[in-house]
């Protein structure tokens, strides 16, 4: 895939839009795009700076997300909970893909754009107490 200016900013709406994922490709791409393909010393990439200037700290695709729900369709346990869910986009696809989980956060980064509807305010130790869960991602 050749990365135009067009491709870059689709990209980065992707992953910025809790309702859109990239793919593997696109990320990756971009990634390599933003970081140089000659730097090496990851600390001083671009690509960090986007995640950091962004609050993101995990960057889900397409291809992820479809087999993080096959292997929890796999498990047939209930109830599921994501600990430490920030914005809960994670949650938020798998349920698109048919899995009943809650998405739970303490709200202390405040960088992190949140919408209360998708994410539960409790902190880590409390959801598990809540919802005594069977799987935690």
């Amino acid at each position: 895939m050749v990365q135009t200016l067009e491709t870059v900013a689709d990209t980065a709406a992707k992953i910025l839009d809790i309702e859109q994922l990239p793919t593997f490709e696109e990320a990756e791409q971009l990634m390599l795009l933003l970081e140089g393909a000659h730097r090496k010393n990851y600390r001083y990439t671009s690509w960090r700076k986007f995640c950091e200037d962004q609050g993101i700290w995990s960057v889900y695709t397409v291809e992820s997300v479809d087999a993080l729900a096959e292997v929890i369709r796999g498990l047939n346990e209930t109830p599921i909970i994501e600990v430490c869910a920030g914005n809960g986009k994670l949650s938020h696809h798998l349920r698109k893909r048919g899995i009943d989980i809650t998405a739970t956060d303490d709200y202390s980064d405040e960088k992190i754009k949140r919408d209360g509807h998708l994410v539960e305010k409790p902190s880590h130790k409390a959801a598990l107490v809540k919802y005594e869960p069977r799987v935690v991602i």
